[in-house]
């Protein structure tokens, strides 16, 4: 039987060797790019009216810190993985991003004081965690008061769930939530929590051969995307973006 140290070590061992091919694999497609702005543009909303120092945990490669970077006073970006850290000193070196400071650390255990940080993010992280109750009270304690911890899930009944035996091929963790159970499982009964559906079945499981390129056609996706977004949780999502604060 494995334990968390080994399930751990797992999923920093799957990202490390997969850094250099990282951003090429997940993103650089035209509807990988689509999906990825539409998570990146959801991120930085939530922190754009007040910055100020922010914790991002799963850092990556910087898809999300980079963006995050030009709405925060500094960004401390932490992973797990040595290698996806230098890819992200890699790029913000390349485009001369300087408010971004680098740690490798693990999310269950954030080496912070207190009251530190405006907000945390966390995209596409938690579901990969051993233990996200864990990891999200880590993420809290180093919070200053009634600050949010932003993350996403994978909605359980969306289409994600639909390439569940992909994730399982990785051999990683990966967790998949109803909106209901985000409560339940997390612990955050006594918290304040916002949650958002977000990315349509339709668009996830669009072919790559047929996604609109033009910007015209993409602006007008990127509207009907947005439209009902909130306060519907069934299977016309494929993933939950949750804003939690303490009190």
């Amino acid at each position: 039987m494995r334990t968390n140290l080994e399930d751990r070590k797992r999923v920093t061992l799957y990202y490390s060797q997969i850094a250099d091919n990282y951003d090429r694999l997940r993103f650089e497609s035209g509807k990988g790019r689509f999906i990825s702005n539409l998570q990146t543009r959801w991120f930085t909303g939530q922190v754009a009216d007040g910055g100020g120092m922010v914790l991002e945990i799963g850092s990556g490669t910087g898809r999300v810190t980079l963006p995050l970077a030009a709405h925060a006073a500094q960004v401390v970006a932490t992973d797990s993985s040595l290698n996806m850290v230098l890819k992200l000193r890699e790029k913000s070196e390349k485009q001369k991003v300087t408010n971004i400071d680098l740690l490798v650390c693990d999310s269950h255990w954030l080496p912070f004081r207190e009251e530190t940080f405006d907000s945390a993010v966390g995209a596409r992280v938690f579901w990969h965690v051993v233990d996200a109750s864990q990891s999200l009270a880590q993420a809290l304690s180093v919070l200053k008061k009634s600050r949010p911890v932003i993350f996403d899930f994978p909605n359980s009944s969306g289409a994600f769930r639909i390439l569940s035996s992909t994730m399982r091929s990785q051999n990683v963790t990966t967790l998949f939530l109803t909106s209901s159970s985000i409560h339940r499982i997390l612990g955050l009964t006594n918290r304040s929590i916002i949650i958002e559906g977000h990315v349509s079945p339709i668009l996830y499981l669009w072919p790559e051969s047929i996604f609109p390129r033009r910007l015209t056609l993409q602006s007008l996706l990127y509207a009907f995307e947005r439209l009902g977004r909130k306060r519907v949780f069934s299977w016309l999502f494929t993933y939950f973006m949750v804003n939690l604060r303490e009190g």
